[in-house]
């Protein structure tokens, strides 16, 4: 049984989402994104979020698998009035199967908000997600990711929010042991567009404790993803020796723990 603790649940097709199913994936957690440059409205950010909600949960329930909702305004997918998806939130989780908040951070390369913008953007969210003892999980940029994990730690902290509250995804290598460190959850993306491998996510998990480490893939329609990256690190990890209780706890049981899945 295996969790993917970040996808996008929309960009698959029936064919994809049963071979997730064979694989052996139990648990899927589904963000919202927007595959677009131009400009976008808050009711279709929240129309996507309805989708997922309903006909995106009845095709994986089709073929088994249980998904799960995390529901917040991505950074590339800032409308004018952004101020309604945002103020939505604590609505939004009051829901069945909305986990968290999600996925929220800064992104340079977004063509929707700049930086201060998204800023007060993250802001507004993390002091909601404070209000409502709400799981988070955030974006980081694909370089220089130690810089903009630093940044969040000053962001994170002036809001006051529990850092035990946060899962920094898309970690590499290179600063798995600092978000471990800072008492974040860390989450590793697999996926062939940001160059992680399911054999360099084993080799990383080599050098630092599990118990707060978990994956995710993001599979998406922007860049080559594999939604079968979880169950093909746990093969790696079995390759290298790992125990059966430490690949169950990263392709598993963490994820769970940190967004209180139900079971």
């Amino acid at each position: 049984m295996y969790v993917d603790a970040m996808f996008h649940i929309d960009s698959r097709d029936r064919a994809d989402i049963e071979l997730m199913a064979i694989a052996g994936l139990t648990d899927v957690v589904t963000v919202a994104g927007c595959n677009t440059t131009g400009d976008i409205t808050s009711q279709a950010v929240l129309d996507i979020f309805d989708r997922n909600l309903t006909y995106d949960k009845n095709r994986c329930r089709e073929v088994g698998i249980k998904l799960y909702v995390e529901f917040g305004l991505n950074m590339i997918c800032v409308p004018p009035d952004w101020e309604r998806v945002v103020e939505s939130i604590p609505r939004y989780y009051e829901m069945d199967d909305v986990v968290g908040v999600g996925e929220i951070g800064l992104e340079p390369k977004s063509k929707n908000a700049d930086l201060a913008l998204q800023e007060v953007i993250l802001r507004r969210q993390l002091e909601i997600a404070k209000e409502i003892s709400a799981p988070v999980a955030f974006h980081t940029p694909h370089t220089d990711k130690a810089s903009w994990i630093k940044k969040y730690i000053d962001i994170i902290d002036s809001v006051g929010i529990d850092r035990n509250q946060i899962a920094i995804d898309h970690c590499s290598g290179d600063v798995v042991a600092m978000v471990l460190d800072a008492g974040f959850w860390a989450t590793v993306t697999v996926q062939p567009w940001r160059g992680v491998t399911p054999d360099m996510a084993a080799s990383w998990l080599q050098d630092v404790s599990l118990d707060r480490v978990f994956l995710s893939t993001d599979t998406n329609t922007s860049g080559l993803s594999d939604p079968l990256g979880v169950p093909k690190t746990a093969l790696k990890m079995k390759l290298k020796g790992f125990s059966d209780d430490d690949i169950r706890a990263v392709t598993y049981n963490n994820a769970r723990a940190f967004l209180n899945l139900p079971g």
